[in-house]
């Protein structure tokens, strides 16, 4: 590895045996600081880890799923999304059809902060 057995090395002129001495780090001298920080405050919202789906496999399965985020005024705004795989309504008998029937579900709710929310399908394997 380039080391000396039984040898301290310290301090900024430290030669760690590959030819290269240690200095002091003096930071970016490039570019100054962002006079705006790119940091951006969600306002309270939250947002939940990746959800796992299992299909409805039966006609007298149903699932619901709450969706909540605040408005701009901080008022809860919340909306449900029932999921069933029966007669009536097939919309969670496939990840497709759920993620279909919840945003379908979100732009249909006439409200401005819900149109904001999108559900997404992620494939870890790709």
């Amino acid at each position: 590895m380039g080391l000396t057995a039984a040898t301290t090395y310290s301090g900024t002129s430290a030669n760690t045996g590959f030819g290269v001495s240690g200095a002091t780090f003096t930071g970016n001298v490039s570019t100054s600081a962002p006079v705006a920080s790119p940091t951006i405050d969600s306002g309270g919202a939250s947002a939940t880890s990746s959800l796992s789906f299992t299909p409805i496999l039966t006609g007298s399965g149903q699932q619901t799923i709450t969706i909540s985020a605040q408005d701009s005024s901080g008022n809860q705004q919340s909306l449900a999304v029932n999921l069933s795989n029966n007669a009536t309504s097939r919309n969670g008998e496939s990840i497709d059809q759920a993620v279909s029937a919840i945003n379908t579900t979100l732009q249909q709710s006439n409200n401005s902060t819900l149109n904001q929310i999108v559900a997404v399908k992620d494939d870890p394997r790709h």
